[in-house]
């Protein structure tokens, strides 16, 4: 195919049959080629577009519905030549994984506490269970392998939380988000975010269950 022909006919294309074409092109690549060439322009905008709480946790509970019932999980034979290949499926499901946090994000931007931590606690919860059910498949499945910003989706989530929940609720979340740092070596600080979120009274309640447990915490 001649590129500079190819471009010159798209020149000549208005703005739906142009739009139509990127709908089909889209379509026809992989997760991984989405990523190359649209994502530079998505994370740069992706927050001019806001939210509507609605609309994403209907997404939410579909995703988690269609992750369940197993439809992007593809098993494969490993073996010494591929054990590093990761299947599309799987790319696409932390993808799209990724693609809900940040609408989750949006909504605790927004200040639709409510509805942001319904749709946060889902994708964690359904997150969690990649270990244990056939949801996604790979050799070595691991948080390595989510593209996205954990810090700031937990920054979101806690706000979030911190607002609609009581200090003892609050605490038992925020303890969560702690202990799941603690088997990372504390990489993300969430003891460090959960202080600069929390409350006095939230975080009085934090300090006595950290202690209580005596979970590392930076």
């Amino acid at each position: 195919m001649n590129k500079d022909i190819l471009l010159k006919i798209l020149k000549q294309k208005d703005q739906p049959e142009l739009l139509s074409i990127l709908d089909t092109a889209w379509e026809l690549m992989t997760t991984n080629q989405r990523e190359q060439i649209f994502g530079p322009l998505i994370r740069d905008q992706s927050y001019d577009f806001p939210a509507s709480p609605e609309k994403t946790l209907v997404a939410i509970k579909a995703f988690q519905q269609s992750s369940l019932a197993g439809n992007y999980y593809a098993p494969g034979d490993i073996n010494s030549k591929n054990y590093m290949d990761i299947p599309e499926e799987t790319d696409a499901w932390f993808a799209k994984l990724d693609e809900l946090f940040i609408e989750c994000n949006k909504l605790s931007e927004q200040q639709d506490y409510h509805a942001a931590v319904e749709g946060f606690e889902i994708l964690y919860d359904l997150f969690e269970q990649i270990y244990d059910d056939s949801i996604v498949f790979a050799d070595e499945l691991g948080s390595w392998m989510y593209p996205g910003d954990e810090k700031a989706n937990y920054t979101a989530y806690l706000k979030a939380a911190a607002a609609i929940y009581s200090p003892d609720d609050f605490a038992d979340k925020a303890m969560a988000a702690i202990i799941e740092d603690s088997h990372q070596s504390c990489s993300l600080k969430l003891y460090s975010l959960v202080k600069s979120i929390a409350s006095q009274g939230q975080m009085a309640l934090v300090e006595e269950r950290v202690q209580e447990r005596g979970t590392p915490v930076a």
